[in-house]
């Protein structure tokens, strides 16, 4: 059950509901590609501007970089008790929880009215990524059969890549459009809408799984 033909494999990496039952739960080239997409648009594009806007917080060059260098020491000290925790429980149950935890610091950020309220947002958003680490790609690689794995990572490079090239300019244009208070939140309710998905498509696929493939991939979906 877990062979795939090589042209098959980006579609069911893909899909919600492709007919494997073990990588039905896989729509993680799309929330790469949407967490990046809408992650480094909040992060390089609205952030800066909402913490240096003189009637929010009016905060200096430096001390952007003070707050971003806080995000980066939350992901370094975190990294290493994230991967024991994915190798312990499997990465495919915190691809959902740390996608939510994300969505909560991006929405959070713009009710913050001060600059401690910001600074807990910022360290909340940093843990959502540091629980998300590399569990997409190791997720990949846990459900793709050996001889497909390279293929399956490349296509979450791709999806990444993707979600990169335009993530930026794409929330950017939507805080011309609507406010950067309603760009922010509505790519915390974009991230929502993920997360949810996949864990409801994890959730039909552990259902389906037989105990035997299960097995084999102990925490792989």
């Amino acid at each position: 059950p877990l062979s795939l033909p090589p042209l098959q494999l980006s579609h069911r990496l893909g899909s919600l509901q492709p007919p494997s039952p073990t990588l039905a739960c896989i729509s993680f080239p799309s929330s790469r590609t949407l967490l990046l997409l809408l992650a480094p648009g909040a992060n390089m594009t609205l952030l800066p501007l909402m913490l240096t806007d003189a009637d929010r917080f009016g905060l200096t060059p430096s001390q952007v970089g003070s707050l971003f260098a806080l995000q980066a020491c939350v992901n370094v000290i975190g990294a290493a008790p994230v991967a024991a925790i994915a190798d312990r429980i499997g990465p495919g149950a915190l691809l959902a929880p740390s996608l939510l935890v994300v969505a909560c610091g991006m929405a959070a950020f713009p009710l913050a009215t001060d600059i401690t309220q910001a600074s807990a947002v910022l360290v909340l958003w940093a843990a959502g990524q540091t629980l998300l680490g590399s569990a997409p790609s190791a997720h990949a690689a846990n459900l793709a059969p050996a001889a497909m794995r390279p293929q399956a990572l490349a296509v979450m490079r791709t999806a990444g890549d993707v979600g990169l090239l335009v993530g930026a300019t794409a929330i950017g244009s939507l805080a011309t459009v609507a406010g950067q208070d309603a760009a922010m939140q509505s790519s915390a309710a974009a991230l929502v809408v993920c997360a949810a998905a996949y864990a409801t498509s994890r959730r039909a696929a552990l259902a389906g799984a037989s105990p035997k493939v299960y097995s084999q991939r102990t925490g792989g979906i």
